[in-house]
């Protein structure tokens, strides 16, 4: 597997604007337009790949542009991944990676700048991306509601449809060095009930971005995708801080939340951290 050092992370999400949403609710009542169910998370969850596109496309055009014009190689050049994507408002989860190790990623980018000033210049990008990002797929949502509404002879929508917000948190490239990073450590504990969950930081550190996902299943897995789980997301976690979430809180991608109805049954969880991946199974009987 070819090695990724993270730069920085991306947050993109946008949901239907004020007028979309009065303009749909006119609708609400009617089953068979579906693009008016669930706030629009049916909808977009089935154009996420143009999402991702529109993403990818504006906002690699301009962290190419600038790399390059601080002198990095084309071979060399940082480029944007999706991570993953959440439901509510659509949110897209991506990063800023080079196709190195982080030894070698520190020492590329030490040859080119001070790694506060290339924090500082990514910042500054987020304005310009983030005005391009959201015409772009504000006019793209427009056009698909517009094909979508002439099904069920709609009104036109109004011409501002969503809402976007769009962040850059560059703060992975302060925390390069130039040694190889082999160190690992198991700082959570995570308990699972019919109803709850919780996770409690074991560590004398602030746990940060944690994401949360977690299986059913009458039969024990032995295969585990982060896109099919109930998922959850905690922003912070405290040292020593414990936290209970309901297990109605957690939701698949079709936007259905997760209940136990009978037991027996086998819960898997997936936490994942800056540290790495962990997989708590547990057997309800």
């Amino acid at each position: 597997m070819q090695k990724e050092t993270v730069l920085a992370n991306i947050k993109f999400s946008f949901n239907y604007s004020e007028e979309t949403q009065k303009w749909l609710s006119k609708y609400s009542g009617n089953s068979n337009v579906w693009i008016a169910s669930n706030d629009g998370t049916q909808f977009f969850g089935k154009f996420s790949r143009t999402w991702d596109n529109i993403l990818i496309d504006n906002a690699q055009d301009e962290v190419k542009q600038y790399f390059l014009s601080l002198g990095i190689s084309e071979n060399n050049l940082p480029f944007v991944k999706i991570n993953e994507h959440f439901a509510g408002s659509w949110i897209i989860d991506a990063s800023i990676v080079m196709a190195t190790s982080i030894g070698s990623t520190y020492t590329i980018l030490k040859g080119i700048s001070e790694l506060p000033k290339i924090v500082d210049g990514l910042v500054e990008l987020k304005n310009r991306i983030k005005k391009k990002i959201h015409k772009k797929t504000n006019d793209k949502v427009r056009d698909l509601l517009n094909e979508q509404r002439k099904h069920f002879e709609l009104k036109p929508p109004p011409k501002n449809v969503i809402e976007s917000n769009f962040t850059i948190d560059a703060r992975p490239i302060l925390s390069l060095t130039p040694a190889k990073m082999k160190h690992h450590k198991i700082h959570l504990s995570v308990g699972v009930s019919e109803d709850s969950v919780t996770i409690e930081n074991l560590s004398d550190e602030v746990l940060k971005s944690i994401r949360i996902g977690l299986f059913k299943s009458k039969d024990k897995r032995n295969q585990w995708s982060y896109t099919d789980t109930y998922s959850g997301y905690v922003e912070l976690l405290s040292p020593n801080q414990t936290i209970c979430k309901s297990l109605e809180e957690f939701k698949n991608s079709s936007a259905e939340k997760l209940t136990i109805d009978e037991l027996p049954i086998n819960i898997d969880c997936w936490i994942q951290d800056d540290f790495g991946i962990y997989l708590f199974m547990f057997y309800l009987d």
